[in-house]
């Protein structure tokens, strides 16, 4: 995917505090601590703005929040099956074993949300590369999921504040494809959570005059794995647009 947009425009990507091999940071994990972590390591890193900013998940109240306090920074979205910022986590992990919850948990930090809920299997459906950050990261990676949730509600407070993207660009691609072996209540429930999500794609999309929603049925949450060709297309269009505002 990465190397997809990078035949047409600059890509940079990174793990936040944490996560694989990014050292962990102590202290607070909410969306603004993310959002100027990711300030400071664009400046270290010698890139300078206009920004087309990509979030996956839970990454995209982060790139909203990092546009609430950065706008001349940002030119353009892509929100990549984004989590809404009304979307409450950990309702359902309460009836798991704590194993499960453990698990289920870490899960939703690394963009795997729908996958999880409702569900007691440990058996995930988990792509390789995912499970071999699991295999070598897992408990490191626990630890930091753990402080992100703990904020996760003033993370969403800090996004729900940008109430307007203006004329950005904007992609939001949606994910509408349930794990095909569901039982019949948990199906029930991740169907009722796909409508909720989409509801509020749409309504995202809609915070830009320039913005699109894209539902995608042959993807599940996991765009990035199950079709990364669209996240490089909406990366496309949205650059494509930002550049000819720039001239």
């Amino acid at each position: 995917m990465q190397s997809g947009a990078a035949a047409f425009t600059r890509v940079c990507s990174y793990d936040r505090a944490g996560y694989q091999w990014s050292q962990s940071r102590s202290g607070a994990r909410g969306a603004t601590d993310i959002a100027g972590e990711l300030k400071s390591l664009l400046t270290a890193a010698g890139e300078t703005a206009p920004y087309v900013l990509v979030g996956h998940s839970l990454g995209g109240p982060y790139v909203s929040v990092y546009t609430l306090l950065h706008p001349a920074d940002v030119v353009g979205l892509v929100y990549v099956d984004p989590t809404p910022v009304g979307w409450r986590p950990g309702l359902e992990s309460e009836r798991r074993s704590h194993i499960a919850s453990t698990i289920g948990m870490l899960a939703r930090e690394m963009g795997l949300q729908r996958l999880v809920l409702n569900s007691t299997r440990i058996d995930f459906p988990f792509p390789e590369p995912v499970r071999e950050s699991l295999r070598r990261f897992g408990p490191q990676q626990a630890r930091v999921a753990t402080q992100e949730m703990a904020a996760i509600s003033a993370s969403f407070e800090q996004a729900a504040q940008l109430r307007t993207l203006g004329t950005r660009p904007v992609v939001v691609l949606s994910g509408s494809k349930l794990p095909d072996d569901l039982p019949n209540g948990e199906l029930a429930a991740a169907q009722r959570e796909l409508a909720e999500w989409l509801r509020a794609h749409a309504a995202l999309a809609a915070m830009s005059t320039r913005g699109s929603h894209e539902v995608l049925a042959g993807s599940t949450h996991l765009i990035p794995f199950d079709e990364p060709n669209a996240v490089v297309e909406a990366v496309r269009q949205v650059v494509r647009t930002a550049r000819l505002e720039q001239r």
